[in-house]
């Protein structure tokens, strides 16, 4: 593992999605049977991440570079009890960079979000 001092996390800008695009391609490139593969494909689910839950869409940036992102949707409908459930929809880390800490990052961050918004007062409700 690295040292990842450096790493920032932060929220996606909507003009970055296209950049996301070769990290999902990237992370998921021996992975293609749980992926969407056709870059349309990518584009429009990236779109509909953000659509939906903009705050819970976090990147991780080192040197100005992107290098992984994460999304989680925290007002999904649980059937089998009643309340909202978090659904962490990617944690996704650049091939050549994987391992080194990133995602965990990443997790952390999100998980931080999803646990601040649920014992929090919030607008949704």
């Amino acid at each position: 593992m690295e040292d990842n001092r450096d790493l920032i996390i932060r929220r996606v800008k909507k003009e970055e999605l296209d950049k996301l695009v070769e990290i999902y391609t990237s992370a998921y490139r021996k992975m293609k049977r749980y992926a969407y593969t056709k870059e349309k494909k990518i584009r429009e689910y990236l779109e509909w991440l953000y659509q939906e839950e903009p705050e819970g869409f976090l990147v991780a940036e080192r040197e100005e570079k992107l290098t992984g992102f994460a999304c989680i949707h925290t007002g999904w409908k649980n059937r089998l009890e009643e309340g909202k459930t978090g659904e962490l929809h990617e944690i996704v880390v650049t091939e050549e960079l994987q391992g080194k800490g990133i995602g965990k990052k990443l997790f952390k961050m999100v998980l931080k979000y999803a646990c601040l918004l649920y014992t929090s007062p919030s607008p949704r409700d």
